[in-house]
């Protein structure tokens, strides 16, 4: 099977196009870079977060990491708030 881009063929699996875990790794690799430039190292507390900036569409969660401070992402997505 196979999925046309742009002239280029890419094999497609049977599970989607990236597969749903492939996408979301795909997603916390660009989170955890994203918050490494702004904060020059994720940390436990960052890491902690990612999985609730996922949860957001890609143009919030760019938004948001440049717009709010450390504490104020923490406090936003953080369990315990």
């Amino acid at each position: 099977m196979t999925c046309e881009l742009g002239g280029l063929r890419n094999p497609v699996s049977q599970t989607g196009f990236l597969g749903q875990q492939g996408v979301q790794q795909g997603q916390r690799s660009l989170l955890e870079s994203m918050l490494q430039v702004k904060f020059g190292a994720v940390d436990a507390e960052l890491a902690e977060i990612i999985d609730g900036l996922i949860a957001v569409p890609p143009l919030e969660q760019a938004q948001l990491i440049w717009q709010l401070s450390r504490e104020e992402l923490l406090a936003r997505f953080s369990g315990d708030i």
